[in-house]
């Protein structure tokens, strides 16, 4: 059931109003009448409620329909108007209907009311609709002209019947200058592409399409647009129209593009980087099968790369890699992929090997290249590389096998002295097996109690009389058995389990020697080797203390061994570390003397108390003249610097007779013991605690 119609009458009778009512009941409508008799009872009646109609007398005294009329037309409503008189005339009639009036009845004449309300709320209900409408039209419009995205509509043949300000602002051409012509042609701009032909081929059969299409504004500029293209079919579903949506994402290109550059190429180099390393080597792989040609991988590896960095900072060590991959390029062809591995690691791949022979010849390229000086900050350096070589399908089938390969090779230059290049030998995956099986199972080694000292004599040359002990790291692996430290000393090097592998010999070597010389009373000193890389960082010094409160240990009975890669890699966190462990009273001992780059001027700039002559030298002195010579002067040496000497390795007596009579201070080698235990070199320990006593 309807509600009730609103009615506002106009009236000074009530009477006639109740006549009205009566009149549209019998029409069959429902009304709920409000009469008002003046101008302000009717602009509140206006403000206050919504009508479905408005029926007014003409004249009442002092108000009337066109005062009323009026006032609606000053309020702007919009309800349908209709003045009903016992007297009107033509001329009054036009009048009204001028001023807004819908309808105007007779009162002698109600049989029209019905009919004439019932008109007026119709035309008023197709009225207000059709202003919504427009209202929807001009919002549609306002939006489509003002979007940040392009719209397009386009006619059924692709032509340009509209397009917003935006697109042609992303385009940069005048609206009336693309009016008309083919979508096609202002995307492809006379240089078609796949896409663009896409798009032309949707037009042609009525389709779909989105996707990302490069094109070119009106001045030539480069362009990125997502398009959206569909068609607007009729309620027969007959296309008359395309819309086409378009949205310039360069911004995202650009970024993304980014990313793909970040993501596959070394940000420091330039150089392709791991990930597209793979990439370059599955298509140089696949080329070769294809054409049954061979393929070779380089594997190279700076040396001795990590000293930069650690001397001069990572500033160098950037600047350092950079010029060497800049060295490196210029030593290969346009079809060979240089590659940044990781750190100071780099992958070449030649995809066509003519011979194993233009493989010799770019490594030997690449070592003469990088045997040339770098000028970094200012200074000279001097920088080598190992290089491993493994060739398909001779060596591997795929790239992890090539790589695996290639890394042993690497390791293989490395051993024989580096600076120097080594083609891959089935042999070589054994010693890359064993190499990783020891690896796994030191960094277990400390955790599974698997360590143990060996100590080694150390005698006064003159009287005969042991002074010391040299520390000497064991390690027995249940899988691995007895492993030698030449063995996986270099391991921990690499790996950094250098550290707290040598921690740990500190703290039990201290604790060890301080027993024995709380027990026997002798002042026996302990010497350690300490690894360059416990240098690094600012660990050592706390731990040195620490560990001599915790043993009671003097720091005067402790001498610590260093290398000479550490003297020659001179930091100022190095330097400064030295002379805060002289100042703790600690001793220090050049350890292998002669097998690095000796330079005597570190022996007097750093506070050093010991040299020791390297068992290299010592084997022959009896045989060789050259090594004799040598060993004399470098005790002659060291004495002039203040520093006494110790000579390791001696086995034969003619040995020691040799060094005594050059005055060396003390001696060490199996001549005397080997390296025992702490349990076997106990009576040792007795037997010169009584020669002492006897004394």
């Amino acid at each position: 059931m309807k509600p009730p119609l609103q009615l506002l009458l106009v009236e000074d009778s009530q009477d006639d109003a109740d006549l009205l009512a009566i009149a549209l009941r019998r029409g069959g409508l429902e009304a709920e009448v409000s009469r008002v008799d003046s101008a302000e009872q009717f602009r509140a009646a206006l403000l206050d409620a919504t009508w479905d109609v408005i029926l007014s007398d003409v004249n009442l005294p002092g108000f009337g329909a066109e005062a009323a009329l009026r006032i609606v037309d000053q309020l702007a409503v919009s309800t349908p108007f209709i003045v009903v008189s016992g007297h009107l005339n033509t001329e009054e009639a036009v009048t009204m209907m001028r001023a807004g009036a819908e309808d105007f009845v007779k009162k002698d004449d109600m049989a029209r009311l019905v009919p004439a309300v019932e008109r007026a709320i119709r035309d008023a209900e197709l009225l207000r609709d059709k202003k919504q409408a427009e209202v929807k039209v001009r919002k549609l419009s306002q939006a489509v002209e003002q979007s940040p995205g392009g719209v397009v509509i386009l006619d059924r043949s692709g032509r340009i019947e509209y397009i917003n300000a935006a697109f042609a602002q992303m385009l940069n051409e005048e609206r009336e200058n693309v009016l008309n012509h083919s979508f096609y042609d202002l995307l492809s701009k006379n240089s078609p592409t796949h896409r663009t032909q896409q798009i032309q081929r949707a037009l042609d059969v009525g389709g779909h399409w989105r996707g990302e299409v490069h094109t070119r504004t009106h001045d030539g500029s480069a362009i990125w647009l997502y398009v959206t293209l569909s068609p607007m079919r009729t309620e027969e579903s007959i296309i008359e129209h395309y819309l086409v949506m378009a949205e310039d994402i360069s911004v995202r290109k650009e970024y993304e593009q980014k990313l793909m550059r970040q993501a596959s190429y070394d940000e420091l180099t330039k150089l392709p980087n791991r990930l597209l390393a793979f990439d370059r080597i599955s298509v140089a792989l696949a080329d070769a099968r294809r054409n049954q040609h061979k393929a070779a991988l380089f594997f190279l590896d700076l040396d001795n790369f990590k000293n930069v960095n650690d001397t001069l900072g990572h500033f160098a060590g950037d600047a350092l890699l950079v010029e060497a991959a800049t060295r490196l390029g210029s030593c290969l062809r346009e079809n060979t992929t240089l590659a940044r591995f990781g750190g100071d690691e780099f992958l070449i791949v030649m995809p066509d090997l003519d011979s194993p022979n233009s493989a010799h010849l770019v490594a030997q390229r690449i070592l003469k290249a990088l045997q040339q000086p770098f000028y970094i900050q200012g200074r000279e350096l001097f920088v080598t590389a190992s290089l491993g070589i493994t060739v398909f399908p001779d060596d591997g089938e795929n790239t992890q096998a090539l790589l695996q390969n290639a890394d042993a090779a690497m390791y293989r230059s490395k051993d024989i002295g580096r600076n120097s290049y080594s083609f891959f030998t089935k042999e070589m995956n054994q010693q890359v097996s064993q190499r990783l099986g020891i690896e796994t199972q030191l960094r277990r080694a400390l955790s599974q109690h698997e360590f143990h000292l060996a100590y080694q004599p150390v005698m006064d040359a003159a009287s005969g009389q042991m002074v010391a002990v040299e520390a000497l790291l064991r390690w027995n692996n249940k899988e691995l058995g007895f492993v030698p430290p030449d063995r996986f000393i270099p391991i921990a090097e690499e790996t950094g389990l250098i550290v707290p592998i040598g921690e740990w010999v500190l703290r039990e070597a201290t604790r060890q020697v301080a027993q024995w010389q709380r027990h026997y009373g002798l002042p026996l000193r302990l010497a350690v080797n300490v690894s360059a890389r416990q240098f690094q960082g600012e660990g050592l010094l706390p731990l040195l203390r620490e560990v001599l409160d915790e043993t009671g240990f003097a720091p005067e009975s402790l001498e610590l061994e260093i290398t000479e890669r550490l003297i020659l890699n001179e930091t100022a966190s190095n330097s400064e570390q030295l002379l805060r462990i002289h100042e703790m009273g600690v001793s220090l001992s050049v350890d292998d003397f002669g097998t690095g780059f000796s330079a005597l001027s570190y022996l007097k700039r750093f506070p050093f108390r010991v040299l020791k002559i390297d068992r290299s030298f010592i084997r022959d002195i009896c045989t060789d003249q050259g090594d004799a010579s040598l060993t004399k002067a470098i005790i002659a040496m060291a004495h002039g610097l203040g520093l006494h000497v110790i000579a390791e390795g001696v086995e034969e007596q003619s040995q020691e007779q040799f060094l005594m009579a050059s005055q060396c201070d003390m001696l060490q080698g199996y001549y005397y013991s080997r390296p025992l235990p702490a349990a076997d070199i106990e009576p040792f320990i007795q037997r010169f605690q009584q020669q002492a006593n006897t004394g």
